[in-house]
């Protein structure tokens, strides 16, 4: 995991968000790896494209979401839309599901889930995931032996 907040990207910043919404009872701005609001509330807007509720009470001081029980959507983009952040949003969607559900046989979940992801965008994926405090490495087999990946997850930051 990155020591310092400023060394992560847009899209690690935003899946530590994300977990932090999923994981925090209430979390508080300084929760967040976000160096500013401003920059918090720009990650906060991509999750509620994605279908995230945030919300601040102030009678908690803290921010709520709906984090836990919501599903994940890319929103459609028309012809004349920005087909970037189409992308970005599915990488997001992608690595928040892989967050949650990746087993150790990554390979065949990622073919199983994102058929048409090659293998060097499960690379990318991968560490990405490693940026942000999870364990995932690759265990050398036998020769024919299929792919072994060993996996921790952070848990509750």
């Amino acid at each position: 995991m990155k020591k310092n907040q400023n060394e992560y990207s847009k899209a690690e910043r935003i899946l530590l968000t994300f977990d932090r919404l999923y994981y925090g009872i209430r979390p508080e701005i300084c929760d967040f790896p976000a160096k500013s609001k401003k920059t918090f509330e720009r990650d906060c807007n991509v999750l509620r494209k994605l279908g995230v509720e945030i919300k601040y009470s102030k009678t908690y001081k803290g921010y709520e979401s709906n984090a836990r029980d919501c599903k994940l959507s890319v929103p459609e983009v028309s012809e004349n839309g920005n087909k970037a952040e189409e992308r970005f949003l599915r990488r997001l969607v992608r690595l928040i599901d892989a967050m949650f559900s990746l087993d150790e046989d990554v390979s065949g979940w990622y073919k199983l889930h994102y058929p048409d992801v090659t293998p060097r965008t499960r690379q990318r994926d991968l560490e990405t995931l490693r940026n942000i405090g999870y364990e995932v490495r690759y265990v050398g087999t036998a020769w024919g032996d299929d792919e072994k990946w060993r996996i921790d997850f952070p848990g509750e930051f």
